[in-house]
């Protein structure tokens, strides 16, 4: 069985980016979009396959980290 991860580098909003998204996060509130923590740029997106030992491993490292 194969296992696919996907790995997203991510850079933060700058402040007058943030500004921007909160003003209109705030308007469209009414359009139920309750996803207002999307304070990063996908600077790289990888997309990787896996064998069931490779993903145990990159499982415990993730965890390792937190």
């Amino acid at each position: 069985m194969t296992y696919e991860i996907t790995i997203r580098e991510l850079e933060p909003f700058t402040e007058e980016e943030q500004k921007k998204a909160d003003e209109k996060n705030r308007r469209d509130f009414s359009m139920q979009n309750y996803s207002l923590d999307k304070n990063y740029h996908e600077r790289r997106v990888t997309h990787a396959e896996l064998s069931r030992e490779e993903f145990e491993a990159v499982k415990k490292a993730i965890i390792g980290v937190l």
